[in-house]
């Protein structure tokens, strides 16, 4: 008998995300952490100039706990 039959059909992958929804967020040189997707328009100027100008999955995200 093969195995070939018995996969599972492969999961649906979630592409996008809204606002307030919980992540795991990854930054260079860290390991991933949770975080809450925010509207990019709510943070500081600081962080607005740090949005990369032509990423299309780009999301805004404030890290647990202490809002980084």
């Amino acid at each position: 008998m093969s195995k070939k039959n018995t996969k599972a059909a492969p999961k649906e992958v979630v592409s996008s995300y809204a606002e307030r929804d919980i992540v795991l967020g990854k930054v260079r040189g860290f390991p991933p952490w949770p975080g809450m997707v925010v509207d990019p328009e709510s943070v500081p100027a600081a962080v607005q100039l740090e949005r990369p100008a032509k990423k299309n999955n780009f999301y805004c995200v404030q890290f647990f706990p202490a809002g980084d």
